[in-house]
């Protein structure tokens, strides 16, 4: 049985020597060049807060957030990245507020992917301008004005020399109504 032997070009004997000098001398196995999957989208299942002051912390949880190389954020509305990170880890970030932040949703960006986005409000402290009436009988209404009160009262509170008022009759960014509980008066 004669066995036939093919004359190789140059090219083909020299990529076939360069095959098998790769193999004999690579520590690495085949499956090291196999394709690796995708990263999986990062996912932002809650955030600490849907609102908060520039400098404050916000925690956000999910998964897929990796361990932060370099590129990777958390990106609030207007395109405005955080800048100090207390914590990062693959379910949990913890981040201040970065001042420029402008309302809409907050995400995370990691290798060049972003997350989902959940809402958030920036705001700074707020500014009362006029309580009406400024003298008022305990059970009647107090109407204070102003700005950056946060569109509902969660755990804000209006308090009268100290003293809590209570649950707020209504509240919005700009207005207040609560019930005097005590007497209350109010110098301009």
């Amino acid at each position: 049985m004669g066995h036939k032997i093919r004359r190789m070009g140059p090219r083909v004997l020299r990529a076939a020597l360069v095959f098998a000098m790769l193999a004999i001398a690579s520590p690495v196995s085949p499956a090291a060049f196999a394709a690796k999957p995708p990263p999986a989208n990062p996912v932002l299942n809650t955030i600490s807060a849907p609102y908060g002051a520039p400098g404050s912390t916000l925690v956000l949880t999910g998964s897929g957030f990796g361990l932060r190389p370099s590129g990777d954020d958390v990106v609030f509305g207007g395109g405005v990245k955080g800048v100090t990170y207390a914590e990062w880890s693959d379910t949990r970030i913890s981040v201040l507020v970065p001042s420029g932040a402008a309302q809409g949703g907050v995400y995370v960006y990691v290798d060049k992917v972003s997350s989902n986005a959940l809402p958030f409000t920036p705001w700074g402290p707020p500014t009362l301008s006029a309580v009406t009436p400024n003298t008022s009988p305990i059970g009647s209404q107090v109407v204070l004005t102003g700005s950056g009160f946060g569109s509902a009262q969660g755990t804000s509170t209006v308090r009268f020399a100290g003293t809590s008022a209570g649950a707020a009759v209504s509240w919005s960014d700009t207005t207040i109504t609560v019930t005097v509980t005590f007497p209350a008066a109010h110098d301009g």
